[in-house]
């Protein structure tokens, strides 16, 4: 399978695209050495006419004209996104550094790129058929959150968030026997939603990247509902149901733990001078 990643550098109007077939597992590491490492491990890459597709892991748009920085990476999970971010910025001074969260299509959208056969492939990827539910599940990788803003209850399913999803509205009324579970931390859950019934109106969030076209997907099986979508985790969902998200929210020194624990998951990794000390818990 590879560990596959897709590079985009800009530089004096002209666009060219890299595949590395291992490149998702030092694309975080090089990112943290600034620009001049990162553009020239890019440009060691073998060049290529378009995008691989969805199954990519990860991908960076290095815009030099615009001084511009985009990325994702399928494996981080959203409590550690933004403290990440921070790191990059301090290595990539004057440049504007964003995280793509819809992934490979936010890249392509950036350099006009036709994402007609991403959209088919995406299509075969994702299960979006209704199936039968687990009654027991083994494990818990979607939650479902149903109530209202007043009241919230929380249930496990191992099934795909879209699975889950694709029963419509009469997945409400099936959750009433169904037995509750105790939130744990989004470390371990792959996707979940917030239905709020009193106002029609469903959060969906997936561990990975979940684009507007999927949201699309699964509001086709909700109709008169808004189906909305963040990539901001477990932490937002519990806000969502307007309860009390302090355990669901990691400190800094916890933060720099966990990105250093994954870089050092992900391969070999030697901080550059300007991170050390930062990096020290």
């Amino acid at each position: 399978m590879g560990y596959r990643a897709n590079f985009v550098t800009i530089r004096d109007g002209k666009t060219s695209i890299y595949y590395d077939w291992w490149g998702a597992g030092t694309l975080l590491s090089n990112l943290l050495h600034g620009p001049e490492l990162t553009i020239e491990m890019f440009e060691l890459q073998e060049l290529t006419d378009g995008f691989m597709g969805v199954g990519i892991q990860a991908g960076a748009l290095v815009d030099q004209d615009a001084r511009c920085l985009l990325f994702f990476h399928t494996s981080v999970r959203p409590a550690i996104v933004g403290p990440y971010l921070q790191l990059v910025e301090r290595t990539w001074p004057g440049w504007k550094v964003r995280w793509a969260d819809q992934g490979l299509f936010d890249l392509a959208s950036s350099i006009g790129y036709d994402p007609g056969h991403m959209i088919d492939e995406l299509k075969r990827f994702r299960h979006l058929q209704q199936t039968e539910l687990s009654v027991v599940p083994e494990y818990i990788g979607t939650v479902i959150t149903f109530g209202s803003a007043d009241e919230a209850i929380d249930y496990g399913f191992e099934e795909f968030l879209s699975e889950v999803l694709a029963r419509g509205p009469d997945l409400i009324g099936s959750l009433q026997s169904r037995a509750k579970i105790a939130l744990v931390d989004d470390e371990d859950i792959e996707g979940a939603a917030f239905i709020n019934v009193l106002e029609k109106e469903i959060w969906v969030w997936q561990y990975g990247c979940l684009t507007d076209i999927e949201v699309e997907w699964i509001a086709e099986n909700w109709p008169g509902w808004t189906v909305r979508r963040h990539n901001a985790g477990l932490k937002t969902h519990v806000e969502l149901s307007c309860r009390d998200a302090s355990l669901f929210t990691i400190d800094e020194k916890e933060a720099m733990r966990r990105i250093m624990t994954f870089l050092s998951e992900e391969g070999p990794y030697h901080p550059p001078d300007s991170l050390k000390d930062i990096l020290k818990f």
